[in-house]
């Protein structure tokens, strides 16, 4: 534990784009593996069950980088929900904190809390920010940082994720 602990510590050093590779071999969430059972409770309202791929981004108030990931993550939710993308910002903190965060910072896409943090305990996230996307058999299909995805990427999985229900 205290050689990961380490290892987190001197990643966070690291410029952003050379910390992406890092956190995604700290960061759990087996691409092909299915979505591990989760108790999220929701600022405001749900994502769309009926969506044919999920991004779910892993984020903190306090994180810098997460922060400068929601405008991308609103952006995408505006160009591509009709499409079957539902975006999910997933915390752990406490919802007053996180309450007073999006009066201050606009979301346009569902906020949830991982209510008993199993959610980032089974996927071993030890880093933020963190995304997943997610088909709708709720198998992951993609892991990394927000930062490297693009508009390309979407369209390639939202091809693969097959026709609106």
């Amino acid at each position: 534990m205290m050689l990961r602990r380490s290892i987190l510590a001197w990643a966070l050093c690291l410029p952003v784009a050379a910390r992406a590779g890092i956190l995604d071999w700290l960061n759990g969430g087996t691409v092909g593996k299915p979505l591990p059972t989760h108790d999220l409770k929701f600022l405001g309202a749900a994502p769309d069950p009926l969506a044919r791929l999920q991004l779910v981004d892993f984020w903190a108030t306090w994180c810098a980088p997460c922060r400068e990931s929601i405008p991308k993550l609103n952006t995408f939710h505006h160009k591509y929900a009709a499409r079957g993308l539902a975006i999910i910002g997933v915390t752990q903190e406490k919802q007053e904190v996180v309450e007073r965060f999006m009066k201050m910072v606009p979301f346009h896409y569902p906020v949830a809390i991982d209510l008993d943090g199993k959610l980032h305990e089974n996927l071993r996230i030890f880093g933020l920010p963190y995304a997943l996307f997610i088909d709708k058999n709720h198998t992951i299909v993609w892991r990394g940082a927000p930062s490297a995805i693009n508009d390309g990427l979407i369209e390639w999985l939202l091809k693969d994720a097959g026709p609106l229900a």
